[in-house]
């Protein structure tokens, strides 16, 4: 499938200019601009409207199949507002006409723009478009990485409830004799983060399920044991002295797993910090909202099915999991699947398993 690159910078006025590559034809040119007062726009528009309305559908259990269907149809505009205020006319027309499942790589100096949100009349560009972010440092070859399954690590934070507690620690029930080495760990159970940094090293794949919080200071952090305090938790800043096994996935199943910690001059973000240089690339999936455990997990089973059975790199199997969402005229998971947004490396895959 054809690659696209769009890199969004930041200028002196604080406005975003575009330059789009197509590799297939080795065309660049520049794609237009959005500016500053734009970009405060439509931000507050996702953080206190879209965002908020995408949680409270998701949430309503009464709504029937066809009442969520409407619901989607509903933040289909809303994308489309962002679509039509956000999103300059160059680059409209540059995505336009590109084929479901293009690759769009975007570079910025913001990777917490939401892409994937965007509704241009046709469908949800996070489930029409391979989307994955890079931020501008980013400098290692985007290729193919295999992952063997020598070691699967399957998190579960202290404060999951059950029953979504029990579903999380048997998210790979049926496949763990698949793995050479499996282990899970229930952070109610554990004394200490360090028994996680620990068998963290080695791991091929991460899950994590857990509760993104917010310490004191405004700093984000995935709760994994039962002391709430942050520097007993998983931070972004400590993934950087984490010996994290290069080109790796991590899926971060957690609220906000993919926000960033407000403060700081430039977000320190779990998923640069994972897929950093540094780090030697990786994927990382994280949400860019708060998302009920139940429906996380569901949709967790649905993207490995994707990447496990059907054998889909991560990149197109997490396309394809948000695409099932609709599957057989059923709405699935809610509308939670909209939120989860890629880092890194869309063409880290596995060797495909057997059902």
């Amino acid at each position: 499938m054809n690659r696209y690159e769009i890199n969004a910078m930041i200028t002196r006025d604080e406005s975003l200019k575009y330059r789009f590559i197509d590799f297939a034809s080795r065309q660049s040119y520049n794609a237009g601009q959005t500016a500053k007062d734009s970009i405060d726009k439509t931000f507050d528009f996702i953080e206190t409207r879209y965002l908020p309305e995408i949680r409270d559908a998701g949430q309503s259990s009464f709504l029937s199949n066809k009442e969520l269907k409407g619901a989607l149809r509903h933040l289909a505009g809303l994308g489309r507002q962002v679509y039509s205020d956000f999103v300059p006319e160059h680059l409209r027309n540059s995505i336009r006409g590109l084929e479901n499942g293009s690759i769009l790589t975007f570079i910025s100096d913001n990777i917490g723009i939401p892409w994937e949100l965007v509704y241009n009349g046709i469908d949800f560009w996070g489930r029409r478009f391979v989307i994955h972010k890079l931020d501008t440092m980013y400098d290692l070859p985007l290729q193919p990485i295999t992952l063997g399954y020598e070691k699967v690590l399957n998190i579960v934070g202290a404060n999951v409830q059950q029953p979504a507690k029990r579903q999380a620690l048997n998210l790979f029930r049926n496949i763990e004799g698949s793995f050479s080495d499996f282990v899970n760990i229930d952070g109610g159970k554990i004394d200490s983060i360090e028994d996680v940094y620990e068998e963290i090293a080695d791991a091929d794949i991460i899950h994590i399920t857990s509760h993104g919080q917010l310490d004191e200071r405004g700093g984000l952090y995935l709760q994994i044991v039962r002391e709430s305090r942050a520097y007993l938790n998983l931070t972004p800043a400590v993934i950087g002295v984490l010996p994290i096994k290069p080109g790796c996935l991590v899926f971060a199943n957690a609220c906000v797993s993919a926000g960033s910690q407000p403060g700081i001059e430039k977000s320190i973000r779990f998923g640069t910090m994972f897929c950093s240089n540094e780090k030697q690339g990786g994927a990382f999936i994280g949400t860019l909202d708060l998302i009920p455990d139940e429906p996380a997990i569901e949709f967790a089973h649905c993207f490995y099915y994707e990447y496990f059975f059907r054998g889909f790199p991560v990149g197109e199997a997490l396309r394809l999991a948000k695409g099932s969402q609709l599957a057989h005229g059923k709405t699935r998971y809610g509308l939670f699947p909209l939120v989860y947004s890629l880092y890194g490396n869309p063409f880290v895959e596995g060797v495909p398993l057997y059902e």
